[in-house]
Protein backbone atom coordinates (compact mmCIF):
# COMPACT_ATOMS: atom_id res chain seq x y z
CA UNK A 1 0.00 0.00 0.00
CA UNK A 2 2.80 2.44 0.86
CA UNK A 3 4.54 1.74 -2.48
CA UNK A 4 1.50 3.14 -4.26
CA UNK A 5 1.82 6.53 -2.55
CA UNK A 6 3.61 9.51 -4.08
CA UNK A 7 7.37 9.45 -3.25
CA UNK A 8 7.03 12.68 -1.24
CA UNK A 9 4.28 11.11 0.86
CA UNK A 10 6.38 7.99 1.44
CA UNK A 11 9.28 10.19 2.53
CA UNK A 12 7.03 12.05 4.95
CA UNK A 13 5.99 8.76 6.57
CA UNK A 14 9.63 7.61 6.79
CA UNK A 15 10.59 10.93 8.39
CA UNK A 16 8.07 10.42 11.18
CA UNK A 17 9.38 7.03 12.33
CA UNK A 18 12.65 5.82 13.81
CA UNK A 19 15.60 4.92 11.59
CA UNK A 20 15.02 1.26 12.46
CA UNK A 21 11.39 1.45 11.37
CA UNK A 22 12.41 3.44 8.32
CA UNK A 23 14.81 0.71 7.27
CA UNK A 24 12.08 -1.90 7.79
CA UNK A 25 9.67 0.08 5.60
CA UNK A 26 12.26 0.61 2.89
CA UNK A 27 13.09 -3.10 2.80
CA UNK A 28 9.44 -3.83 2.02
CA UNK A 29 9.09 -1.17 -0.67
CA UNK A 30 9.31 -1.86 -4.35
CA UNK A 31 12.91 -0.87 -5.34
CA UNK A 32 11.67 1.73 -7.83
CA UNK A 33 9.39 3.34 -5.23
CA UNK A 34 12.19 3.24 -2.66
CA UNK A 35 14.60 4.94 -5.08
CA UNK A 36 12.16 7.78 -5.78
CA UNK A 37 11.26 8.24 -2.11
CA UNK A 38 14.89 8.26 -1.02
CA UNK A 39 15.55 11.47 -2.93
CA UNK A 40 12.85 13.25 -0.92
CA UNK A 41 14.48 12.54 2.45
CA UNK A 42 17.02 14.63 4.35
CA UNK A 43 20.65 13.62 3.63
CA UNK A 44 21.21 12.32 7.17
CA UNK A 45 18.10 10.13 6.96
CA UNK A 46 19.09 8.83 3.55
CA UNK A 47 22.56 7.87 4.75
CA UNK A 48 21.26 6.27 7.96
CA UNK A 49 18.73 4.11 6.11
CA UNK A 50 21.08 2.96 3.36
CA UNK A 51 23.91 2.35 5.82
CA UNK A 52 21.71 0.03 7.92
CA UNK A 53 20.37 -1.94 4.95
CA UNK A 54 22.18 -5.00 3.64
CA UNK A 55 24.49 -4.03 0.80
CA UNK A 56 22.69 -6.09 -1.86
CA UNK A 57 19.32 -4.46 -1.23
CA UNK A 58 20.89 -1.03 -0.85
CA UNK A 59 22.74 -1.37 -4.17
CA UNK A 60 19.51 -2.39 -5.89
CA UNK A 61 17.85 0.83 -4.75
CA UNK A 62 20.85 3.05 -5.53
CA UNK A 63 21.12 1.55 -9.01
CA UNK A 64 17.58 2.68 -9.81
CA UNK A 65 18.32 6.31 -8.98
CA UNK A 66 19.57 8.85 -11.54
CA UNK A 67 23.39 8.98 -11.32
CA UNK A 68 23.47 12.50 -9.86
CA UNK A 69 21.03 11.59 -7.06
CA UNK A 70 22.86 8.31 -6.44
CA UNK A 71 26.16 10.18 -6.15
CA UNK A 72 24.66 12.45 -3.50
CA UNK A 73 23.60 9.47 -1.38
CA UNK A 74 26.86 7.56 -1.87
CA UNK A 75 28.90 10.60 -0.83
CA UNK A 76 27.25 10.65 2.60
CA UNK A 77 27.92 6.99 3.39
CA UNK A 78 30.90 5.60 5.29
CA UNK A 79 33.70 4.86 2.83
CA UNK A 80 33.56 1.09 3.27
CA UNK A 81 29.79 0.93 2.74
CA UNK A 82 30.02 3.23 -0.30
CA UNK A 83 32.69 1.04 -1.90
CA UNK A 84 30.68 -2.12 -1.22
CA UNK A 85 27.59 -0.67 -2.88
CA UNK A 86 29.52 0.66 -5.88
CA UNK A 87 31.09 -2.77 -6.27
CA UNK A 88 27.66 -4.39 -6.59
CA UNK A 89 26.21 -1.89 -9.04
CA UNK A 90 26.41 -2.51 -12.78
CA UNK A 91 29.82 -1.36 -14.02
CA UNK A 92 28.60 1.37 -16.38
CA UNK A 93 26.27 2.82 -13.73
CA UNK A 94 28.99 2.69 -11.08
CA UNK A 95 31.38 4.53 -13.40
CA UNK A 96 28.81 7.28 -14.00
CA UNK A 97 28.31 7.72 -10.26
CA UNK A 98 32.05 7.71 -9.56
CA UNK A 99 32.59 10.37 -12.23
CA UNK A 100 30.05 12.66 -10.59
CA UNK A 101 31.55 12.12 -7.15
CA UNK A 102 34.64 13.94 -8.36
CA UNK A 103 32.81 17.30 -8.57
CA UNK A 104 31.81 19.71 -5.83
CA UNK A 105 28.06 19.77 -5.34
CA UNK A 106 27.69 23.54 -5.85
CA UNK A 107 29.20 23.53 -9.34
CA UNK A 108 27.90 22.63 -12.80
CA UNK A 109 29.77 19.33 -12.52
CA UNK A 110 28.03 18.58 -9.24
CA UNK A 111 24.61 19.49 -10.63
CA UNK A 112 24.86 17.78 -13.97
CA UNK A 113 23.57 14.40 -15.06
CA UNK A 114 25.90 12.51 -17.36
CA UNK A 115 23.12 10.81 -19.28
CA UNK A 116 22.25 12.52 -22.55
CA UNK A 117 21.65 11.67 -26.20
CA UNK A 118 24.16 12.72 -28.85
CA UNK A 119 24.19 11.84 -32.55
CA UNK A 120 26.54 12.68 -35.45
CA UNK A 121 25.67 15.65 -37.68
CA UNK A 122 25.24 13.68 -40.90
CA UNK A 123 22.31 11.46 -39.88
CA UNK A 124 18.81 12.38 -41.06
CA UNK A 125 15.86 13.39 -38.93
CA UNK A 126 14.17 10.07 -39.69
CA UNK A 127 17.20 8.07 -38.58
CA UNK A 128 17.55 10.21 -35.47
CA UNK A 129 13.92 9.61 -34.50
CA UNK A 130 14.35 5.84 -34.89
CA UNK A 131 17.50 5.90 -32.75
CA UNK A 132 15.79 8.11 -30.22
CA UNK A 133 12.96 5.63 -29.68
CA UNK A 134 15.49 3.05 -28.52
CA UNK A 135 17.95 5.29 -26.68
CA UNK A 136 15.34 7.24 -24.71
CA UNK A 137 13.57 4.21 -23.24
CA UNK A 138 15.50 4.20 -19.95
CA UNK A 139 16.21 7.92 -19.58
CA UNK A 140 14.19 10.24 -17.35
CA UNK A 141 15.01 13.72 -18.64
CA UNK A 142 15.43 14.43 -22.35
CA UNK A 143 14.97 17.90 -23.80
CA UNK A 144 17.46 18.07 -26.65
CA UNK A 145 19.43 15.82 -28.94
CA UNK A 146 23.02 16.99 -28.98
CA UNK A 147 25.11 16.85 -32.12
CA UNK A 148 28.73 15.80 -31.72
CA UNK A 149 31.60 14.85 -34.01
CA UNK A 150 33.66 11.66 -33.89
CA UNK A 151 35.68 13.08 -30.99
CA UNK A 152 32.51 13.84 -28.98
CA UNK A 153 33.01 17.59 -29.37
CA UNK A 154 29.75 19.48 -29.13
CA UNK A 155 28.61 20.98 -32.43
CA UNK A 156 25.01 21.90 -31.72
CA UNK A 157 21.64 20.80 -30.38
CA UNK A 158 18.24 19.95 -31.80
CA UNK A 159 15.05 20.31 -29.76
CA UNK A 160 12.60 17.43 -29.92
CA UNK A 161 10.06 19.75 -31.53
CA UNK A 162 12.44 20.74 -34.32
CA UNK A 163 13.34 17.11 -34.88
CA UNK A 164 9.72 16.04 -35.27
CA UNK A 165 8.69 18.81 -37.68
CA UNK A 166 11.87 18.65 -39.78
CA UNK A 167 11.77 17.12 -43.29
CA UNK A 168 12.52 13.42 -43.04
CA UNK A 169 15.69 13.74 -45.14
CA UNK A 170 17.06 16.81 -43.32
CA UNK A 171 20.42 16.23 -41.66
CA UNK A 172 20.91 17.18 -38.05
CA UNK A 173 23.66 19.52 -39.20
CA UNK A 174 21.03 21.46 -41.18
CA UNK A 175 18.47 21.85 -38.40
CA UNK A 176 20.65 22.12 -35.27
CA UNK A 177 21.24 25.29 -33.28
CA UNK A 178 25.01 25.81 -33.28
CA UNK A 179 25.24 28.89 -31.07
CA UNK A 180 24.93 27.22 -27.69
CA UNK A 181 25.40 28.41 -24.16
CA UNK A 182 27.77 26.06 -22.34
CA UNK A 183 29.55 25.93 -18.99
CA UNK A 184 32.58 24.16 -17.58
CA UNK A 185 32.33 21.62 -14.72
CA UNK A 186 33.77 24.23 -12.32
CA UNK A 187 31.15 26.91 -13.09
CA UNK A 188 29.34 28.04 -9.94
CA UNK A 189 25.73 26.88 -9.58
CA UNK A 190 24.48 30.48 -9.39
CA UNK A 191 25.94 31.22 -12.82
CA UNK A 192 24.37 28.04 -14.17
CA UNK A 193 20.92 29.00 -12.88
CA UNK A 194 21.28 32.54 -14.25
CA UNK A 195 22.12 31.23 -17.73
CA UNK A 196 19.23 28.78 -17.78
CA UNK A 197 16.85 31.51 -16.63
CA UNK A 198 18.22 34.23 -18.94
CA UNK A 199 18.15 32.11 -22.09
CA UNK A 200 15.01 30.15 -21.19
CA UNK A 201 16.80 26.80 -21.51
CA UNK A 202 15.52 23.37 -20.61
CA UNK A 203 19.06 22.02 -20.30
CA UNK A 204 22.55 23.50 -20.32
CA UNK A 205 25.52 21.47 -21.65
CA UNK A 206 28.61 21.04 -19.48
CA UNK A 207 31.79 20.76 -21.55
CA UNK A 208 35.51 20.36 -20.93
CA UNK A 209 38.30 22.57 -22.30
CA UNK A 210 38.16 20.73 -25.63
CA UNK A 211 34.40 21.34 -25.90
CA UNK A 212 33.66 17.66 -25.29
CA UNK A 213 30.24 17.33 -23.71
CA UNK A 214 30.39 15.79 -20.23
CA UNK A 215 26.78 16.14 -19.14
CA UNK A 216 23.85 18.51 -18.84
CA UNK A 217 22.25 20.60 -16.11
CA UNK A 218 18.47 20.53 -16.48
CA UNK A 219 15.88 23.13 -15.61
CA UNK A 220 14.70 20.78 -12.84
CA UNK A 221 18.10 21.12 -11.19
CA UNK A 222 17.73 24.89 -11.26
CA UNK A 223 14.31 24.61 -9.64
CA UNK A 224 16.02 22.66 -6.88
CA UNK A 225 18.28 25.68 -6.35
CA UNK A 226 15.36 28.10 -6.19
CA UNK A 227 13.14 25.84 -4.08
CA UNK A 228 15.57 23.46 -2.37
CA UNK A 229 14.17 20.05 -1.40
CA UNK A 230 15.25 18.59 1.92
CA UNK A 231 17.74 16.35 0.14
CA UNK A 232 19.61 19.21 -1.57
CA UNK A 233 23.36 19.20 -0.86
CA UNK A 234 25.85 22.03 -1.15
CA UNK A 235 29.00 19.93 -1.33
CA UNK A 236 29.85 16.30 -1.67
CA UNK A 237 32.09 14.75 0.94
CA UNK A 238 34.80 13.53 -1.43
Amino acid sequence: MISELHPADIAEIISRVSHKEGVALFEELDPDAAAEALHELRPDVQAAIIDKMDKEHASEIIERMPPDEAADVISDLPTEKAQEILGLIEKEEAESISELLGHEGDTAGGLMINEFIAYPPEITATDAIERFKKDAAEMDEIYYIYVTNENEKLLGAVSLRELIIAPSDARLADIMEDKLQTVSPETDEKVVSQLISKYNLLALPVVDKENVILGIVTVDDVMDLLLPPVSRRKQRKV
